[in-house]
């Protein structure tokens, strides 16, 4: 944040990880095709001008040589990015709920090409004992699949709050502990009907207090805590 006038040191840190690691590397790509494109056309990219983001966002929806078109909810996505660079170094965020750049959106949303896609389905109980049939119980993979899938069932998880992504290796050890669960945030039940799982960090959880996950034991081939005990095991061998 070497552009954010004479903020203390400390202020700037704060307002760094106002944001998570994992938002900022995607606004991160925004950036970078927003900069290109004011290279490209001798433009400043920062502080932002309405006239350029109109621009901008007009050549993403329609694609160029330089960076092929992507859909309406994306270019919003790339706009709050362009935002939080404003936020990060105060400068004004007016344009960004002008009118004017609200009805570009609405005139690309509304004139973009229906995008022709299966809808997912949610996983039924069914599913997930389909998919866990096929696991090896004798790989350190399967057993870490069948682990991370059954407890993000049992405790309604989206699976990117208890697993990492090769994004995720950027991010110090020290740093993605705060993030992800680790071995620390199981607990088992003594009487064995269940385990606890401390989520550090969601997507709903804005303030980042953390939750407890009571994970059931149901005695199925499903069972979370009998994957999670089989998954401490191997580790400890």
């Amino acid at each position: 944040m070497d552009r954010a006038g004479n903020y203390s040191d400390t202020l700037k840190t704060f307002l760094w990880h106002g944001l998570a690691p994992n938002t900022r590397q995607t606004y991160n790509t925004a950036i970078t095709s927003y900069e290109t494109f004011c290279k490209t056309h001798g433009k400043e990219p920062f502080p932002a001008r309405r006239e350029t983001l109109g621009e901008w966002v007009t050549i993403r929806a329609i694609g160029s040589p330089q960076q092929p078109a992507i859909r309406c909810d994306t270019i919003e996505s790339y706009l709050s990015a362009i935002r939080a660079w404003h936020t990060d170094f105060g400068q004004e965020e007016d344009i960004f709920e002008s009118s004017w750049l609200r009805r570009l959106i609405a005139g690309i949303r509304r004139t973009e090409v229906p995008k022709q896609s299966k809808q997912a389905t949610p996983i039924s109980l069914n599913t997930l004992e389909k998919v866990t049939k096929l696991c090896d119980s004798s790989t350190t993979a399967d057993i870490t699949f069948h682990a991370a899938t059954t407890v993000a069932f049992a405790g309604f998880l989206r699976i990117g709050e208890i697993t990492t992504s090769r994004k995720d290796a950027r991010i110090p050890v020290e740093s993605l502990r705060k993030l992800k669960p680790t071995r620390r945030d199981v607990t088992f039940a003594a009487d064995g009907t269940h385990a606890i799982l401390r989520l550090k960090r969601s997507k709903t959880d804005k303030e980042h207090r953390g939750v407890d996950i009571v994970l059931p034991a149901t005695g199925s081939t499903t069972c979370p805590v009998t994957a999670l005990r089989t998954l401490f095991r191997i580790h400890e061998t």
